[in-house]
């Protein structure tokens, strides 16, 4: 019996679903962002890795699922064209050309992102904050002014450098290259590089009315990693300067509040700067994250360490808005970490309004 076609033609996306075991999700040039064949249910990242089950999928791999893809589209397009049932959300025509750029989108064409992706990111993409993971990301600066945390497997010993006018300026115009028309689905924008926010007040204002020329306002605004022990000393009114241009959400990894092992993970070990920060930041309307290491009992006094780290945490002005972000130290032999986690959560709702989540470093991927 021939099963129906559901397909959605929204604003920014296409979806479509047929024989129970088929799903397709299309960005505005007809590039393919997540397909579903049974069970197996592939994303596509912005470098154009094929992804399944978190793991990227080797180049025989990936060409052999583009070419399953490509016999998707094609019944889709037949399904269209005869008089199976069909359920359409939106406009039919503009559904069929959506499917026939698509089709144009082979193995060969997409693998030319790749040289899109390296003109763009002369930094790659290695992680961001889970609730931004679908922000455009633009890079004001490589590196990380610190670059010595013991946890680091991203920025150790990278010199933090700055990009020149010029070449922000270039670089704001290649990711537009890069995204095409599916720019206009990033509702957030992200500055990448380990900490943004090292840059002085006056390229931060450069760099925050760059984006906005070039990519207009964003319904999430922008957010940024933010160190304040390796960043100028800003006042409450150069907050607001940046929050005027629309940062609003930076993201500064505590990892610890025990002094003895924020030295050893190679932080300062004093907090009156990073708490002065924050109240700056919330006077000026500017949202908090802030980032925790749990399972390490290897490396420091573990019960210190959640005392500690639990009441800094709540003398911070943090509000429902704010996010605590708990990550797993990747170098943990501890077994049930998920019921330490469910610790850390229950101990630190206790105590602040923000939310707590979840923050897994590894095997991160930045998806079309």
């Amino acid at each position: 019996m021939s099963q129906t076609l559901y397909a959605t033609v929204a604003e920014t996306y296409c979806k479509l679903e047929m024989d129970d075991e088929l799903g397709l999700s299309l960005d505005l040039d007809g590039r393919w962002r997540s397909y579903r064949q049974g069970e197996r249910f592939y994303r596509r990242t912005i470098k154009n890795q094929y992804v399944l089950d978190n793991n990227a999928l080797d180049e025989s791999q990936a060409v052999e699922v583009q070419a399953e893809l490509q016999r998707s589209l094609a019944r889709m397009l037949g399904r269209l064209g005869g008089e199976g049932q069909q359920q359409i959300s939106g406009d039919r025509t503009a559904l069929i050309r959506w499917l026939e750029k698509a089709q144009a989108w082979d193995y060969t064409r997409l693998q030319d992102q790749v040289v899109y992706y390296r003109r763009a990111y002369i930094e790659d993409i290695p992680v961001l904050p889970p609730d931004r993971y679908h922000d455009l990301v633009v890079l004001p600066a490589t590196g990380c002014p610190n670059a010595r945390c013991r946890f680091c497997t991203l920025y150790q010993g990278s010199r933090f450098e700055p990009l020149t006018p010029d070449q922000f300026a270039e670089h704001l115009q290649c990711v537009r290259a890069l995204y095409g028309q599916s720019v206009v689905a990033r509702d957030g924008i992200f500055l990448s590089s380990a900490n943004a926010l090292a840059l002085s007040q006056k390229q931060m204002l450069s760099v925050l009315e760059k984006i906005k020329l070039c990519f207009g306002s964003r319904k999430r605004g922008i957010a940024s990693f933010y160190d304040p022990e390796h960043a100028p000393k800003r006042n409450e009114n150069q907050w607001r300067q940046l929050a005027a241009l629309d940062l609003r959400h930076v993201v500064i990894g505590l990892e610890t509040a025990y002094t003895p092992l924020r030295e050893y993970l190679g932080k300062s070990g004093h907090l009156q700067t990073m708490q002065a920060s924050v109240d700056l930041a919330k006077a000026a309307g500017i949202n908090i994250g802030i980032t925790v290491l749990i399972g390490m009992e290897d490396v420091g006094d573990e019960e210190a360490h959640f005392e500690h780290t639990r009441d800094f945490i709540g003398q911070l002005a943090l509000q429902s808005r704010d996010i605590i972000y708990l990550s797993p130290w990747t170098l943990s032999k501890k077994t049930g970490l998920q019921a330490q986690l469910a610790g850390w959560k229950t101990a630190l709702r206790s105590v602040t309004a923000a939310k707590v989540v979840e923050y897994g470093l590894e095997r991160f991927f930045y998806f079309a």
